[in-house]
């Protein structure tokens, strides 16, 4: 699993935030973690 994979898992926040960004593109939340926005985002989170 990848860390990015594992955050999605367990920060509520964060998962919450990827699941509204793929229902709004029109996408899984697996592959909304692929998207460059997403991923500054987690950045964000993991830095708190």
């Amino acid at each position: 699993m990848k860390p990015i994979e594992n955050d999605y898992k367990w920060l509520k926040e964060f998962r919450e935030y990827v699941d509204k960004f793929a229902k709004q593109n029109g996408i899984t939340p697996e592959e909304a973690l692929e998207h460059e926005v997403v991923r500054q985002v987690w950045r964000y989170y993991t830095e708190l």
